[in-house]
């Protein structure tokens, strides 16, 4: 008996702390603006070009039989022959109204459909990227909203457990609770590590600034969850050993080795990085 009033009284001295959130609050919907000028139009895909240039290009070529632009001049033509010739009827409608004047246009007309089914395609498949993104941010965003829940979490446990240590079925529950986060925040340090080793073994043979300004950015994302994530799992650790009550040396060893290996690997990678 004197035994456990021992480590019941070593707890409540340990845990006679309160701590508050050392993590600031993050807009987990960033909304971002991007300028694209106007002349920026004709970038819609090189599908488009050719018709473009066709368009705007119609003279130079010999008068042969093709598709033609055909200007009346506000006249009627005639029709022979269950077709339009170039005549041009008068006011009147009759024969004097000179001559329909054409342009040919210089683009076949299966070019003008494949391009416009180019174009369409193209606009699908941006369609599927940005929804793509769309999931990928939510998915991140999730993750950071665990995060930092998991912490707040693990703040209530150590600031209430002065006031429930005589609870026994508070400490069962809440060493439940520690041991979920403890869980998750293993597997996040290990997702993290694995995301920083993939960008880092990424060999691209041509690079532009806006290109290593935007991997040093997920780089440091990465790694900013990464560090959250180990201080969750030794926060966890902590509270497990003074839910459970139990102070003995070999067991505290175990603990702090685990801690230490995931901080000298954690340590590794950074130094790697820099």
């Amino acid at each position: 008996m004197a035994e456990y009033e021992l480590r019941k009284k070593m707890a409540n001295e340990i845990m006679e702390v309160e701590l508050l959130p050392t993590i600031t609050e993050i807009s987990l919907k960033e909304v971002k603006y991007e300028k694209y000028p106007i002349e920026n139009l004709s970038a819609l895909g090189v599908a488009a070009k050719p018709l473009v240039e066709a368009m705007q290009s119609l003279k130079g070529v010999e008068g042969t039989s093709g598709i033609y632009r055909v200007n009346t001049k506000g006249h009627k033509m005639f029709e022979s022959q269950g077709g339009f010739i170039g005549a041009l009827q008068t006011t009147e409608g009759a024969v004097g109204g000179g001559q329909a004047i054409m342009k040919p246009l210089a683009c076949d007309p299966t070019m003008i459909f494949m391009s416009m089914t180019l174009m369409t395609i193209e606009k699908k498949i941006d369609d599927i990227k940005n929804l793509q993104n769309e999931m990928l941010d939510f998915i991140k965003s999730k993750e950071k909203a665990n995060i930092r829940g998991n912490m707040n979490a693990l703040i209530d446990v150590l600031n209430n457990y002065k006031f429930n240590c005589n609870n026994e079925k508070y400490k069962t529950n809440k060493h439940i609770l520690v041991q979920d986060i403890k869980r998750n925040a293993e597997q996040n340090i290990l997702l993290y590590r694995d995301l920083i080793q993939s960008m880092l073994a990424k060999k691209e043979p041509i690079h532009s600034d806006q290109e290593i300004n935007s991997k040093i950015k997920k780089v440091d994302e990465n790694f900013k969850e990464y560090q959250l994530s180990l201080y969750l799992h030794s926060f966890s650790s902590f509270l497990e050993v003074m839910l459970l009550g139990n102070f003995d040396k070999d067991y505290i060893e175990s603990v702090k080795s685990k801690i230490d290996e995931y901080i000298l690997k954690y340590k590794e990678l950074y130094t790697r990085v820099l």
